[in-house]
């Protein structure tokens, strides 16, 4: 994320805007580049010259912290969502589950201080003894996956939040929230699936010791929320929509949380990490796992289905069979005036035409290619970062972690150029 901000205090600000504007220095304008790690640390970079800026160690302290949603800037202000790696290290038995707390804290762009925060979930507390004799504490989790969404005119930000990782559960899970700009403070939460707790101890036939009493399944918010505006008998409705992996998209109004509509998607598990709109409809792929799926366009206002394209025929990558083919996904639909792009998992990237669903174009990038840096490259899975699409250019890249023969790996990006007649 790059940043043009300018390095000046509060008094020096009110200062100047007493001098007439011709005796006003002019203000060095500094570009920053912005970004988290997996360790939940937050950098900022001089694009110029790749100093840094200002690094922020202390906003997160749990050592298993991890920022993967991508900051939102507004004003003078970094919004970071919090998740972390915790729910995988419960699986071992000795591990004192759980402690970590997500979070979405906000930064001052001038220097990386925290300007506030909010928890998503309670204090944990010791709550007992596992089967081996770690101390076991709760409420705990409900991690902040993905990219928050900021309604300036009504001074609020979405968020989407994950499952709790230990019992009591925390009212926040599963849910999508509202939260005011300026201190934090919760405007409304909206969570639609109670008593979800879940961590890796649970996800075997037998469940481990971090697993004592009746888990949920996981059914995190993975996406992010997508804001947009409807027109009513009653004037303009900002609506706020985000996926759950149950695959189920579900519509609230944004202003009060109030269920619009839900439209089920795809199956548990949907891995969902987004959706598009363009003004005229709301673009989700189904994201259910292994399964050769297609993409819906659906009706803002009520969640009807406007059409829904087939399942694409799968092309095997290396070592694979037509058995192991999975042309499904796990990407976020992205969109461009007359155009929906969708990459798949057997790494074909598709454009759709976004009134019918019909097929434009194909690129299958699970293939050997001679790479510009001399690197051996082969292309894989399209995850879910899908596809960028920006000044005539579409970036696309190509392999995803193998979890299973399912998937592909990969190291290429990919460039296509888009005809100059085409507007995006």
């Amino acid at each position: 994320m790059w940043l043009r901000a300018r390095s000046v205090g509060p008094s020096l600000q009110a200062s100047l805007a007493r001098l007439p504007r011709s005796e006003r220095p002019s203000l060095k304008r500094t570009t920053l580049i912005l970004f988290g790690d997996q360790l939940g640390r937050f950098f900022a970079v001089n694009k110029a010259n790749g100093t840094l800026a200002w690094i922020q160690q202390t906003m997160e302290t749990h050592p298993l912290a991890q920022i993967t949603g991508s900051p939102v800037v507004y004003g003078d202000r970094i919004y970071v969502p919090m998740a972390s790696r915790e729910e995988n290290a419960s699986e071992d038995p000795k591990y004192p589950c759980c402690t970590f707390r997500g979070s979405l804290i906000t930064l001052n762009v001038a220097d990386g201080s925290v300007a506030w925060r909010f928890y998503t979930v309670g204090e944990p507390k010791p709550t007992g003894l596992n089967a081996v004799g770690t101390q076991n504490s709760g409420p705990s989790g409900v991690g902040i996956w993905s990219t928050p969404a900021i309604d300036p005119d009504a001074g609020l930000i979405y968020i989407t939040t994950g499952n709790s990782y230990s019992p009591p559960v925390s009212p926040y899970s599963d849910a999508i929230l509202a939260l005011d700009l300026k201190d934090g403070s919760l405007h409304w939460a909206q969570q639609v699936t109670p008593d979800d707790w879940s961590n890796s101890s649970c996800q075997d036939a037998t469940p481990g010791a971090n697993c004592a009493g009746t888990p949920g399944q996981d059914f995190d918010f993975g996406a992010s929320p997508t804001l947009f505006t409807i027109k009513t008998p009653n004037g303009s409705r900002k609506l706020v929509t985000a996926e759950q992996k149950s695959g189920t998209l579900y519509t609230l109004d944004a202003l009060t949380g109030e269920l619009v509509w839900k439209r089920a998607v795809g199956e548990p598990t949907s891995f969902a990490w987004g959706q598009s709109y363009d003004g005229k409809a709301i673009y989700v792929s189904d994201n259910t796992f292994e399964k050769n799926g297609g993409v819906y366009a659906l009706d803002p206002a009520t969640g009807g289905v406007l059409w829904h394209s087939a399942a694409m025929p799968c092309i095997p990558g290396p070592d694979q069979t037509q058995q192991q083919c999975w042309s499904g996904y796990m990407a976020t639909t992205i969109t461009t005036p007359g155009l929906v792009w969708i990459g798949s998992m057997d790494g074909q990237m598709h454009a759709l035409d976004s009134a019918t669903g019909k097929t434009l174009w194909s690129y299958n990038t699970a293939r050997k290619v001679q790479t510009v840096n001399g690197v051996p490259g082969h292309g894989g899975s399209i995850g879910p970062t899908n596809a960028t699409v920006a000044n005539g250019r579409v970036y696309v890249m190509s392999g995803y972690a193998a979890w299973n023969k399912r998937m592909l790996m990969g190291n290429v990006l990919f460039v296509f150029g888009i005809p100059e007649t085409q507007t995006f």
